[in-house]
């Protein structure tokens, strides 16, 4: 069966979204984890809340697409091994 017009724009837009959103958190979680090794960020606390901003961005881009275009969005389960659970977005729309 052959996607629609429509199915493959959704799937872009929501893969674009999610793409940013795992780049600002893998920023996000680098930061935390060796706030010396990035020295060009004299002040990590403003940079992080950038960063924060930026997936708060996309994140509402997810949001809007759920809500006024059908897409379902979801959080897989989180791995029991990990501290926090992951924003790892998957979506599902109907045709």
């Amino acid at each position: 069966m052959t996607k629609s017009i429509r199915d493959i724009t959704l799937d872009a837009l929501t893969a674009h979204a999610q793409g940013h959103i795992d780049k600002h958190v893998a920023n996000v979680e680098i930061m935390l984890a060796n706030p010396v090794g990035v020295a060009e960020h004299s002040n990590m606390l403003e940079t992080i809340e950038e960063e924060l901003k930026i997936i708060a961005e996309y994140d509402d881009q997810l949001s809007v697409l759920s809500t006024y275009f059908d897409v379902e969005v979801y959080e897989d389960d989180p791995d029991p091994g990990e501290s926090r659970p992951p924003k790892n977005f998957k979506l599902r729309h109907s045709a």
